[in-house]
């Protein structure tokens, strides 16, 4: 699903993968619906996908959202440190629902937690 070139890092979990984003142009490779939706459903024209390219990631969060609540199938939160999404996550660590390495988050990166449907079941 994704290129290690292109996505730093890629950590598998029992139920989901938690996806590190360095830029949007690797975000745009996370999933192979993404390129198809940003230019059909959006209309995102390589101009505006270039600027998008250069303006600080975390200014793409809504956008990135947004693209990936059309992919069926799939559930995706696309966070940052230290944003509600991260301090909920801190939350379910504490409270040991969860375990999730949250000190390799990065500033200036963008994360997405992306689970199929099946995972969330079996689990």
């Amino acid at each position: 699903m994704c290129s290690a070139e292109i996505v730093s890092e890629i950590k598998d979990y029992d139920a989901f993968q938690l996806i590190e984003i360095a830029t949007f142009d690797a975000f745009l490779n996370v999933h192979s619906d993404i390129k198809e939706i940003t230019s059909s459903f959006l209309k995102l024209n390589n101009k505006k996908q270039n600027q998008l390219s250069h303006d600080p990631l975390k200014t793409s969060i809504p956008l990135m959202q947004s693209i990936l609540d059309q992919i069926e199938n799939h559930h995706f939160l696309v966070f940052e440190k230290d944003d509600e999404i991260y301090k909920e996550l801190e939350f379910l660590n504490r409270s040991k629902l969860m375990h999730i390495q949250l000190n390799d988050i990065k500033e200036k990166y963008v994360y997405i937690i992306i689970s199929d449907f099946q995972r969330l079941i079996a689990i």
